[in-house]
């Protein structure tokens, strides 16, 4: 894929070393693990990791409530059946968004989920490809993200587009990213404007809500695709 030398790769180093996951919990980093914060293992970046168990049906409220406790630096939701990998690359891309915002002056205490969170009023879901490595070999993962709804207009500079189409269609979107990397977009109008797009850039969700009618015009060849 054009432009992936500014994406961040995930390889298994960075995803830590965890112990065995009971869920549903809450993982996070920082200095404080919160009330009931328990050691659960080491980031890739050498932070400490900490497990708070939590009841599944209030897991969004339970992580919004540990983000605003001093110390604490990123929050990762683990509300259902995963395994260690899975958990280790969503607390993973939250301190990478930590360390990425901060960087343009976009501060917070970031939350990631290994599934698919519910919604509480205030906050939007965001639906992140990530791109992982074994042995080589490059794949493509989702991991989610619940942000404060008032952040949007800096982290994105515009509203959000359609959320449910994107959310519908992630099969498709990660499938297309592939295509994408091997150089097999498609020989269209729109396949042509997406490759100018990643001569400068990599196939994030980001660059997926700045064009959402190209995607929309993209997304329904690649259904079903593998």
């Amino acid at each position: 894929m054009t432009g992936t030398s500014r994406e961040r790769v995930f390889a298994h180093a960075d995803l830590g070393d965890l112990t065995a996951v009971r869920e549903p919990v809450l993982l996070s980093t920082g200095s404080h693990p919160g009330a009931h914060g328990r050691w659960a293992g080491q980031s890739g970046a050498g932070s400490v990791i900490w497990s708070t168990p939590i009841s599944d049906n209030v897991a969004e409220p339970a992580a919004i409530r540990l983000a605003v406790r001093p110390g604490v630096r990123t929050v990762t939701v683990v509300a259902g059946a995963a395994d260690d990998s899975r958990c280790g690359l969503a607390s993973a891309f939250a301190v990478h968004l930590a360390e990425v915002r901060a960087a343009t002056f976009l501060d917070g205490v970031w939350i990631t989920a290994v599934d698919r969170p519910g919604l509480r009023p205030g906050w939007v879901r965001l639906p992140h490809l990530v791109t992982t490595t074994t042995g080589g070999d490059l794949d493509d993962a989702v991991v989610w993200e619940l942000m404060p709804a008032a952040l949007v207009p800096r982290w994105l500079g515009a509203p959000l587009p359609d959320q449910a189409f994107v959310e519908a269609h992630l099969d498709a979107l990660l499938a297309l990213r592939r295509a994408a990397r091997n150089g097999h977009l498609p020989a269209t109008a729109e396949g042509r404007h997406l490759a100018s797009l990643l001569r400068d850039r990599y196939l994030s969700l980001r660059l997926v809500y700045q064009h959402p009618h190209l995607f929309t015009a993209l997304l329904p060849a690649f259904e079903g695709s593998r």
